[in-house]
């Protein structure tokens, strides 16, 4: 880096913005997608059925578990709330008795099981967003050092804009194309500047203990030399989940038959002590035992925490035991700061503005990119041609800032499209988002940039628009069932599509009159290199 302060923080905020943008708009985008995950995962699985309040749901929930697993070692109930239809119920074997563990999936206001289409719903944007889709947590490392990039590029943007908050109110879409994209991305950065931080170092946190693990191998290593530990870390990982997160002693059996107490009346103890609080689980380990006991786990929306309260009750009298404590401060910090990153507790108007400010992100990145196309692009009346980097950067912003979106909506196409009882199901849904990726990927190697922006975008704009129509036509669902109680997610999932491709629409217009420098398709970019 060259030149004083000023100059070396723009050549920092250039080249790292530029070499980690496309990754990072990908992790913006997606992550701000899985802000109504459980929304997205409703609407691709139509067979849920109707819902029902908490308490009915949970005493249809136990009379299904008595039927099914009534000398299980341990039961689960996940009731259902405002963005969870169904009720999830789970048993767990007792070895004493044979028998299988299991899960099952209910309709809440009926109790009866219902068999879902397989998808990964809503949760596939949430996953890609910080390890890309694969379970192995090697890829962790990437997305905390995206994180660390974006911290730098924020820090950076903000030391060289020196008069950063007076471009806020300075917009100019009429001047050259240049200092447009700088304006969008000048208002786009201060608009939500505090949010942009905020996720990204929280989102950095969460993996902390995976991107920088040596306080953990430092204390719970065994007194393993530190590459040793480093290679071989899983052992270490397991040491300190059970440090920060110590396992609650479960009472064993006595082998006297004692019926369970109703669960409804415990919680209704619960949502006394909470002063109303909800309900999000409800574990009975012993069920039918003389040592049966009840934990009742406090819904997540209804704490900042990511870890909520529990209470334990006896199984047998259905009296209150205690309430279980076992975070230190350490803790408690860090899952506060998880809590504001998943936004678990946001309701509908704070969920959404989680979304809003989400797309300013991506909105931020992508306006970037695109700024360092325009301010580098050659001048047209002097026929130079443009350099293969430059030409590369230009087919990236394609493929991901216009392709990326399109490889997004073809899951919710898939989803209706495949047979529900097709085998490998979920796994064809994601192979549609990769395999129509690498489609746009390879329309805008191809074609000539312009061209390439407007048709991938004109396809964004048909497919997300016709979203709703496909909903319809695949679940005969008219607009007087989507008016009905409880279809209101579902609803304004479609309504969300519909406004989705309008906005691309919108973009196609804005971009067909723009003048671009038109460069070769891709078999030229080794002419003129620079």
């Amino acid at each position: 880096m060259k030149g004083g302060f000023h100059e070396s923080m723009t050549f920092l905020h250039t080249w790292t913005g530029l070499l980690m943008g496309w990754l990072l708009f990908a992790m913006f985008l997606t992550g701000t997608a899985a802000v109504f995950q459980n929304e997205t995962t409703i609407w691709m699985t139509p067979e849920m059925g109707r819902s029902a309040p908490p308490a009915q749901a949970i005493a249809l929930a136990e009379a299904r578990l008595k039927t099914v697993a009534p000398t299980a070692a341990s039961w689960s109930i996940d009731p259902p709330d405002e963005r969870t239809i169904v009720t999830t119920i789970g048993w767990k074997a007792d070895k004493a008795h044979g028998g299988k563990s299991g899960t099952e999936t209910l309709e809440s206001a009926t109790g009866k099981p219902v068999s879902l289409r397989a998808t990964r719903g809503g949760e596939f944007f949430y996953h890609f967003h910080y390890r890309f889709e694969t379970p192995s947590r090697t890829l962790w490392w990437l997305s905390g050092f995206a994180a660390v990039v974006m911290l730098a590029g924020l820090t950076t943007g903000v030391l060289i804009h020196r008069r950063i908050f007076r471009n806020f109110f300075t917009f100019r879409p009429r001047k050259a194309s240049q200092r447009s994209w700088l304006d969008a991305h000048n208002f786009l950065a201060v608009l939500a500047l505090p949010f942009h931080f905020l996720i990204t170092y929280s989102g950095l946190l969460v993996i902390l203990g995976t991107v920088m693990p040596f306080a953990a191998i430092a204390t719970y290593s065994g007194g393993k030399s530190l590459p040793e530990a480093f290679v071989n870390f899983d052992p270490v990982r397991s040491a300190y989940s059970a440090g920060v997160n110590p396992a609650v002693a479960k009472p064993k059996p006595v082998g006297i038959a004692t019926p369970l107490t109703p669960l409804v009346p415990v919680i209704e103890q619960a949502h006394a002590r909470w002063g109303g609080g909800r309900v999000g689980r409800i574990d009975v380990v012993n069920p039918g035992d003389a040592h049966a006991q009840i934990e009742v786990v406090r819904h997540g929306g209804d704490q900042l925490s990511h870890r909520p309260d529990r209470l334990i009750f006896d199984g047998a009298t259905g009296a209150y035991q205690r309430t279980i404590v076992d975070r230190g401060p350490v803790e408690v910090t860090r899952a506060v700061i998880y809590g504001m990153h998943m936004a678990h507790f946001a309701g509908w108007a704070l969920r959404w503005a989680y979304f809003i400010l989400g797309m300013a992100g991506v909105g931020l990145i992508g306006t970037g990119l695109i700024y360092w196309t325009q301010k580098r692009a050659p001048k047209r009346d002097t026929g130079a041609p443009l350099p293969l980097g430059h030409r590369l950067v230009h087919r990236l912003n394609v493929g991901v800032i216009a392709g990326l979106p399109v490889a997004m909506v073809a899951i919710f196409w898939a989803n209706r499209l495949l047979p529900a009882d097709m085998p490998g199901r979920s796994e064809m849904e994601i192979n549609w988002f990769y395999w129509t990726w690498f489609a746009m990927a390879g329309l805008s190697a191809v074609r000539p940039v312009r061209r390439a922006w407007v048709e991938i975008l004109s396809l964004a704009a048909v497919a997300y628009a016709g979203v709703p129509i496909l909903d319809a036509v695949t679940t005969h669902k008219g607009i007087a069932d989507l008016l009905r109680p409880g279809e209101g997610i579902v609803a304004g999932f479609d309504l969300t599509m519909l406004a989705t491709g309008l906005l691309f629409a919108y973009a196609v217009a804005k971009v067909m009159p723009m003048k671009t420098v038109e460069d070769p398709p891709v078999a030229a970019l080794g002419e003129g290199a620079a």
